[in-house]
Parts: C-alpha cells; sequence; structure tokens
C-alpha cells in the first residue's frame, strides 16, 4: 500500500499541475491524502474538483496557530493520522510537496531501488529549480546521502522502524537520523531528478532561511560546535551573511525553544555525524570520491513535454 501525503497551504493554483503528473506516474497512490492547513484560496475543493479517478483524499490539518516551526510536521502526521492503519503500516511512505513536479517514473524509480536493496529506508531525486535567467538548475545545498523533504519515498520497514513522523522543527532530519540509527542507509538517486516552480525558501530571504536552518538545528539536538564550524566554512565562503544567520538562529532558539528528547537522533547528531565528516575527510585527503559530497548546480534540461 503506497500512501502518499500531501501538505497544502494556498495551493489552489498549483492543484491541477499537481494532480497531471501524479496521474501520469506510472506508480500512483494507493491513498493520496491532501491536508488542508486551513487555507484562505479554495484549496482543497480544488485537489477534489481535479482529481478526476485519482484515490484523493482532503482533511484538515487541525492546526490552530501557535509554534509555526512545527507546523509542517502536525501538517504531515495529521495526514497519516488520517490514513488510520494504512497510515500505521504503509508498504511506501511518500511526502510530496505542492510545488514539485516530476516525470512519470519518479515514484517508480525510487520504489524499484527501495525493493532491490531491503538496506535502503528513505530515497529521493536531486530537486532542480528556476535560476535567474529560468533556466532550471540543481539547487545548492544538496548531498548524494540526504533525501530531500518534499519528493521523498520511505520502505514501509524503515517506516516502522522510525515510528513515522515525528514533531519536529526538522521532521526530515529526524527521520533521516533514526533511519541511520536503525541500521537503513538514505540517500538521493542523483540521476533521478524532480522540480520545483519555485526555489526552496523562496518566500523569505536566504538569510531568513539560513535563520530557520538554525533554529531547527537546535531542534534536532546539533551540538553547537557543529553549527559554528558550519558558520565558519560558509563565510571563508564568501557567505557571510548567510553563516552569520545559521549561527543567530541557533542562539536564538537555544534561548526560547524545546529541543528534541529521542536517545537516537541524539546519538546520532552527537557521535555518528562527526564520523561522517571523518569519512569525508579522508576522502578529500586520498582524492576519492566524497561519500557526502555536495551536488554541484548545473543546469538541468527537462524533457521538452515536461517543462511547463
Amino acid at each position: 500500500m503506497f500512501l502518499l501525503v500531501t501538505p497544502a497551504y494556498n495551493e489552489a493554483e498549483n492543484a491541477e499541475a499537481l494532480v497531471e503528473c501524479v496521474r501520469r506516474s506510472t506508480l500512483r497512490p494507493d491513498r493520496w491524502i491532501v491536508v488542508d492547513d486551513r487555507s484562505t484560496d479554495g484549496t482543497g475543493q480544488r485537489f477534489l474538483d481535479v482529481a478526476g479517478d485519482l484515490p484523493i483524499e482532503v482533511v484538515p490539518s487541525g492546526t490552530t496557530g501557535g509554534y509555526m516551526g512545527f507546523r509542517y510536521s502536525e501538517v504531515v502526521r495529521a495526514g497519516v493520522a488520517a490514513a488510520g492503519s494504512d497510515g500505521e503500516n504503509p508498504t511506501l511512505f511518500g511526502i510530496l510537496d505542492c510545488d514539485i513536479r516530476f516525470d512519470a517514473n519518479y515514484w517508480q524509480d525510487l520504489a524499484d531501488a527501495l525493493r532491490s536493496d531491503t538496506g535502503l529506508g528513505i530515497l529521493s531525486g536531486a530537486l532542480c529549480s528556476p535560476d535567474e535567467t529560468g533556466a532550471m538548475r540543481l539547487e545548492k545545498g544538496q548531498y548524494v546521502h540526504l533525501p530531500r523533504g518534499g519528493l521523498r519515498l520511505v520502505s514501509g520497514a524503515c517506516f516502522a522502524a522510525i515510528g513515522g513522523v515525528a514533531r519536529s522543527r526538522a521532521p526530515d532530519s529526524v527521520m533521516n537520523a533514526k533511519a541511520i540509527t536503525s541500521g537503513f542507509r538514505i540517500g538521493m538517486l542523483e540521476h533521478i531528478v524532480a522540480w520545483s516552480v519555485r526555489p526552496t525558501d523562496s518566500r523569505g530571504s536566504d538569510e531568513e532561511g539560513w535563520q530557520s536552518r538554525g533554529r531547527r538545528a537546535w531542534n534536532v539536538g546539533q551540538p553547537g560546535w557543529q553549527v559554528a564550524v558550519r558558520a565558519a566554512a560558509m563565510s571563508t565562503r564568501g557567505r557571510l551573511g548567510e553563516g552569520r544567520a545559521l549561527l543567530s538562529g541557533y542562539l536564538d532558539e537555544r534561548k526560547e525553544g524545546p529541543r528534541i528528547d529521542d536517545a537516537d537522533v541524539l546519538r546520532y547528531y552527537r557521535r555518528m555525524r562527526p564520523l561522517e565528516w571523518g569519512k569525508s575527510l579522508r576522502a578529500r585527503l586520498a582524492g576519492a570520491e566524497d561519500p557526502h559530497r555536495e551536488l554541484a548546480p548545473r543546469v538541468v534540461q527537462l524533457p521538452s513535454d515536461e517543462a511547463s
């Protein structure tokens, strides 16, 4: 049973194109739950209007305001809860954001990879978005060992092992950490590409986005020295403002925000992540390929029938 959950807030204009992508997919969800997070533009009804024969269900998020940083995880969790027993034991679990587009084989290719290797737990494709010239370019900050958030697929065994979706400022990071500590491998299949109609964090400035990342880093239990090292590395590459924003967000959240109470996630960030950094450093010094390398933000040529 393939369960797909889509968080949606004021996404009426994206509903038809997203539905068409899923309709053309060679692997369709058995249940597709769109969680309408108090939209004011008729998002839920628009999805129902264009659904056709697709198994779409629109459910309310149940959120009532409050701490906005946790909203995304709350919305996804509402979708899982609405699925009932199917949400407890899916064979495949996917998260699909409204601004994502993909070709017909996207989900099938990910599912085939998961099924052919039971050691894999979470996969995604790489994501591109329009740059300032309108060309589709792979986004910065994508790493081969980290699946993207709103276009990921999780195996049923992994989903059960990690306990589903946690309430967190960074639910994707928590899922990744718990998958790794549960013995699963995760990653990005860079030859599989999806695209976004808007760049990640495009609704805010780059510095606002990095400040949010800093807040998320505190919430998931990252040690301060790791955040400081990352901020310093960004500054040496000419991204001083973004590095400062990352550190500022972390320190601000440390004063006022809760921290995750999950031994597996804390163990990953405190013990396993430094080992990953060491492995990357050794590979670079030896002239070998970094197993945690960043994708180069190259231009991607989409098929002509997909470019719209």
